[in-house]
């Protein structure tokens, strides 16, 4: 039997928890064994729910393979098939609250040691999980992939969209690199400003410290739109004059695949290891740009305004990546250890 950890039902649905959706249904649908532990309806409060997460995950879990598919897990799960999106807590925990840094870097280390499997999202992410890894744990590569965001005709937001955009898609964090974002946009000439405005999708997500002052800095040509319902961010992905993403980092990047799939626009992206991973060295799907430099990403904004994108080559990005693939990739796995055998 697998008991998926579904105490991720209970959080906004942001990048770990699309991925945990998208799994732990395919899953729950085409498995007989599979079943699933949700937050009990007397855990009220964050505190609450997660000293039962906890206790009571482990006990309904035990003589199972416990799956988590977000970093939101129990401990002391014997045999725990975890998922590590990324290393960040570890690296770089200026970016997180001081809170999430404290839990979630020890829970890295502890399941770094003491995981019976682990799976990660991307190759980058593989290479640096085995090399802290203890020895003998599998690690295995199952990707996110572009979610279906509408159902039949797309459907056109509820709020005026200028007829060409720029487009960025995150959290409000330092990690998505809006700052440097918001400067290039506004190193435009004014009239290229006020063409191509910049539409930042996104809001403030507790695990992370926030760029509050993010609005202070930005001028009339950069609108800030909270989070847009997925048939509506469907269409601002389609009609976009580029789609933007300079992250500092990233463990996969679910946007990118997901504006890879129906936008007509160009790609700018930040030259880290995940993305040019998911451009699977094809130089003609993105323009790739150095993160650090305001110049940089400004030039990249300037040629985006009159390229002429390669659709095809841009939809290989997601084509490169299905849901039902991964949920069979983390069935298989987390079989393996339900039978006793090693997954190579």
């Amino acid at each position: 039997m697998i008991a998926i950890n579904g105490y991720f039902r209970s959080q906004p649905v942001t990048g770990q928890q699309r991925y945990a959706t998208e799994i732990a249904n395919r899953m729950l649908e085409t498995e007989e064994d599979v079943f699933e532990i949700r937050s009990s309806k007397f855990a009220r409060s964050r505190t609450a729910e997660w000293i039962d997460l906890q206790v009571r995950l482990p006990v309904q879990g035990r003589g199972k393979v416990v799956l988590s598919l977000t970093s939101r897990s129990p401990v002391l799960a014997s045999e725990h098939i975890v998922t590590i999106h990324d290393l960040f807590p570890l690296t770089n925990p200026e970016w997180f609250s001081p809170l999430y840094v404290s839990l979630h870097q020890r829970l890295l280390r502890f399941h770094l040691r003491n995981a019976r499997a682990i799976a990660v999202v991307s190759d980058p992410v593989l290479e640096e999980v085995q090399t802290l890894a203890a020895p003998g744990i599998p690690v295995k590569v199952v990707p996110n992939a572009p979610t279906k965001l509408h159902d039949g005709e797309l459907r056109e937001p509820s709020f005026n969209i200028p007829a060409r955009y720029f487009l960025t898609v995150g959290n409000l964090e330092p990690r998505k690199n809006l700052r440097r974002l918001i400067s290039a946009h506004q190193a435009l000439p004014i009239r290229i400003q006020s063409e191509f405005p910049l539409l930042v999708v996104g809001a403030e997500a507790a695990a992370f410290k926030a760029d509050t002052d993010l609005r202070s800095i930005a001028g009339e040509n950069v609108r800030f739109l909270g989070r847009v319902p997925d048939p509506e961010l469907a269409y601002l992905y389609m009609r976009a004059t580029a789609f933007v993403s300079v992250s500092l980092a990233e463990g996969f990047g679910i946007p990118v695949v997901e504006a890879a799939g129906v936008t007509n626009g160009a790609l700018i992206l930040s030259d880290i290891p995940s993305y040019r991973w998911l451009a699977a060295g094809n130089e003609s799907t993105a323009i790739f740009v150095d993160q650090l430099s305001v110049d940089s990403i400004l030039n990249g904004l300037e040629s985006a305004v009159c390229a002429t994108p390669n659709t095809e080559a841009i939809r290989d990005i997601s084509r490169r990546f299905t849901w039902d693939r991964s949920a069979r990739t983390m069935t298989d796995l987390a079989r393996s250890l339900a039978g006793g055998q090693q997954y190579v």
